[in-house]
């Protein structure tokens, strides 16, 4: 390949460049003939292959000095730019000329002489006049500028030099005729550029184009990479309400919303947390619209403080028929709705008499639920506190019967205090409403798997005529006339008194018909302080602050307890023992016991075979034992049993 490169001057001076030198010539004011170089001249012609370029004047410029764009080539021919054409053109080129000499070539080309050539580092003036008017006759190759023909192998190589900070390429040497200036002077593209290496971003747009699925399938992946490194983050940075906002929030009417009165007294302080809900019902027609039940609100405080003469309206919180909750004393403050448990409760009211009319709707329970929460979260409610009706805690029916029934089936709703209130109901329904005594029942055996004492064992009861004398009368709380039966747990309760608290509930009252019957002991009471049975139950006969009658000259500074059997070869079972320890702790915290007592077997201070020898070996391994005896103790003869009893 061969490439040659001319520059035009600006005043009409051509400059040829070859790889190793540069010439320049310049153009005659008048006259239009071409400048021929001498190839004789050049180093470069050597070798066995031809090639020609020919290099057009036309050169593409631009205002900027500093463009340094490659000049534009065009062939010097239309014709095929073969060896055997250009053999012939290179043969037709004459010899030196003449000064002054011009001829025309073969194929109508014109050649000037010598004497048009510029001396080196002359450059006309700028006022120097142009090529003027040039015509030419039957000629198929027409070339302004120089046209050089070069025999043999031709080698260009890159020459440039930067404009940052001015290095040449080792290749170029700047002959003495060209201009310093790097805005005259142009780059000779290299002969073959190494490929620069490739971006990523020109790879990138490859892969898309040639591989479009595979590149979908890549960009899903990242995005799903991206979107999961993101909502770790989130969730590891976010809060718990943040991630799990509550659907329907609490909505929550303060006291400042629906224009409450200022409290006419100072209000008492709760002390927290509390453990008890008290749910009631106001009795009032119900409410719908926020408007309605801020106006009953207003209402109930009127009433509770110019009627009932409270310092404030009597409950923490009222909820409405609107599903909202509106703030009465709030959670720190003492409210009026529940004797005997405001200070240890918080009381809620549900606005509307749900016994009759209103029916409490699921965004009220929801709303209830919400409260409660609130109340656990912020430390003002015990984490297991109870929820009650307060039909349960008093004699009333409120919250009426259809709440009574949606709150059952909340989580910490408690039966207890129901069973309780049942009982003592009872009692007043009994004295009160049939003109007895006392209950009725010995026994009462609640669904909250409790027993309740009634008459007891030692009472004769009043529930049927003719048996009351004769028999234990034992109630379940509750109606099972219908669909309701006792429980499993009711059932075992029974059992259990029928085979352990009757026998021996049953034997304390012979033993103390025993000691009051003049024809035997003819004690005012039962002989002993206390009594353990084989139930694990502790059973009180004068209990701790009465003298007994159980061993003579230490009555009056000794407390007996008692155990039901007699257990010379076999000891007591484990729960009878344990109710007698438990027994003895009660009374030193109580302080009816000294912390230095001191422990005997009643067979140490009388002539008795009480307790069992196999109870008391156990007794005498427990704390507090002593075998010390003083002057006044009994002391079992050697040889003599015979008086024991």
């Amino acid at each position: 390949m061969a490439l040659a490169r001319n520059h035009q001057l600006e005043n009409g001076s051509v400059t040829v460049k070859n790889g190793y030198h540069t010439t320049t010539q310049s153009l005659p004011a008048g006259g239009g003939d071409e400048v021929l170089t001498d190839p004789d001249k050049a180093d470069i012609t050597r070798g066995s292959s031809l090639s020609a370029i020919t290099a057009q004047s036309s050169i593409k410029r631009t205002d900027n000095g500093d463009d340094d764009d490659s000049s534009v080539f065009d062939s010097s021919s239309d014709t095929e730019c073969d060896d055997d054409s250009i053999k012939r053109a290179i043969d037709g080129i004459p010899g030196a000329l003449a000064p002054g000499e011009a001829r025309v070539l073969p194929n109508g080309n014109l050649k000037a002489g010598s004497e048009l050539a510029v001396a080196p580092g002359a450059r006309p003036s700028p006022g120097a006049s142009t090529i003027g008017a040039i015509a030419v006759h039957n000629s198929s190759d027409i070339t302004f500028g120089n046209k050089t023909y070069i025999k043999g192998q031709v080698v260009i190589k890159n020459i440039y030099q930067e404009r940052k900070n001015g290095s040449a390429n080792q290749g170029y040497q700047v002959h003495e005729n060209e201009s310093d200036q790097t805005n005259t002077s142009k780059k000779v593209p290299p002969a073959s550029t190494p490929p620069e290496p490739r971006s990523w971003q020109s790879s990138l747009k490859t892969i898309i184009k040639d591989k479009p699925l595979l590149s979908f399938i890549v960009m899903i992946s990242l995005m799903i990479v991206l979107c999961a490194i993101v909502a770790v983050i989130s969730i590891l940075t976010a809060s718990e309400d943040d991630l799990f906002p509550d659907p329907k929030p609490l909505r929550l009417v303060t006291r400042t919303e629906w224009l409450a009165q200022p409290p006419r007294e100072e209000l008492t302080d709760l002390k927290l947390p509390v453990g008890k809900v008290i749910i009631a019902h106001t009795a009032t027609e119900g409410c719908t619209t926020q408007q309605a039940c801020k106006a009953l609100v207003q209402s109930i405080q009127r009433y509770h403080i110019n009627n009932v003469k409270y310092g404030d309206i009597g409950y923490n919180f009222l909820i409405g028929g609107d599903d909202s909750v509106y703030e009465g004393r709030g959670w720190l403050k003492v409210g009026a709705h529940t004797k005997n448990y405001n200070t240890i409760s918080h009381g809620i009211a549900f606005i509307g008499n749900y016994e009759t009319t209103d029916r409490p709707t699921e965004q009220q329970i929801e709303q209830l639920v919400l409260l409660l929460r609130n109340g656990t979260d912020g430390g003002w409610l015990s984490n297991e506190y109870k929820l009650h009706g307060a039909s349960q805690l008093k004699t009333t029916i409120s919250p009426g019967k259809y709440l009574m029934e949606q709150l059952k089936h909340l989580p910490h709703f408690s039966e207890d205090a129901a069973c309780r209130l049942r009982v003592r109901l009872i009692q007043e329904f009994h004295m009160d409403g049939q003109n007895y005594d006392d209950i009725r029942f010995n026994f009462l055996i609640g669904g909250d798997g409790h027993i309740y004492e009634g008459r007891n064992w030692h009472k004769m009861g009043a529930y049927i005529t003719g048996y009351n004398y004769r028999s234990i009368g034992i109630a379940f709380i509750g109606e099972y006339n219908y669909s309701d039966k006792p429980t499993k747990k009711q059932m075992e309760l029974l059992q259990y008194i029928l085979q352990y608290g009757a026998k021996c509930m049953y034997q304390v009252k012979l033993i103390q018909e025993f000691h009051s019957n003049p024809d035997s002991r003819n004690f005012s009471d039962i002989a002993y302080q206390f009594l353990v049975g084989g139930d694990g139950n502790a059973y009180e006969g004068r209990g701790w602050t009465k003298q007994g009658a159980h061993t003579k000259g230490f009555n009056v500074d000794s407390i007996c307890i008692a155990f039901i059997g007699t257990f010379i070869a076999d000891p007591p079972p484990v729960a009878q023992l344990s109710a007698a320890k438990q027994l003895i702790l009660l009374g030193m915290k109580e302080n009816y016991l000294a912390s230095n007592y001191s422990l005997y077997g009643h067979r140490q201070l009388a002539p008795f075979e009480s307790p069992g020898k196999a109870l008391f070996d156990i007794i005498k391994t427990w704390p507090h034992w002593s075998n010390k005896l003083g002057t006044n103790h009994w002391v079992e003869p050697a040889n003599e049993t015979s008086n024991r009893r």
